[in-house]
């Protein structure tokens, strides 16, 4: 069930399916076969997956169904079939997307949104295991013989993807310590 915040959402939705505004909208390249985002969902790499395909899918301005902001209309409503088929595209999208040996767990959803949310319920979880991984890898991270430009994009990946998992607090001690501050120099020094 939505809660108001979605269904206040979803009003502000434009439901022309003709519109290139509205997240109805298919244009003549949109088929169900397209691979929208370059990496494979592999069970292992939910954060980087998921931050490309909603990248994605705000491009196709798509995203308002996998996050749940745009609900299925009512049944008498004209906008049923428009939703049903962005939907059914959006859960081709995904599907196209994940690694064969996740199909079937992500087979039956009738929504996009039911996807997204097993997806991320199930892998976003044990952060603290992949922070653990990550830290170490940085820890452990050297030139060798890399370039300095492709020792750099490696150890810039490994800082993006700890930030994604990290929860900053928001408070006034926070604040006060610049705490942006104080990750670089810790970054500049792990360099």
């Amino acid at each position: 069930m939505a809660d108001a915040t979605t269904e206040q959402k979803a009003i502000a939705f434009k439901v022309d399916p003709s519109d290139p505004q509205s997240p109805y909208y298919l244009c003549s390249s949109d088929n169900p076969g397209n691979i929208i985002c370059p990496v494979s969902f592999d069970g292992e790499n939910y954060a980087n997956w998921s931050r490309l395909v909603t990248n994605a899918l705000k491009s196709k301005n798509k995203l308002a169904f996998v996050d749940g902001s745009l609900t299925r209309p009512e049944g008498t409503s004209p906008d049923v079939h428009a939703w049903e088929k962005s939907n059914a595209m959006v859960i081709a999208w995904l599907y196209n997307i994940i690694n064969k040996n996740l199909h079937s767990s992500v087979a039956y959803a009738e929504t996009a949104h039911e996807i997204w949310k097993d997806l991320r319920e199930r892998y976003s979880q044990g952060n603290e295991i992949r922070i653990h991984q990550l830290r170490r890898e940085i820890t452990l991270s050297n030139q060798g013989s890399m370039n300095v430009t492709d020792y750099f994009t490696k150890l810039k990946g490994l800082w993006d993807e700890l930030d994604a998992y990290l929860q900053i607090p928001n408070c006034k001690c926070v604040k006060d310590f610049n705490l942006f501050k104080y990750q670089e120099s810790e970054r500049t020094h792990q360099f």
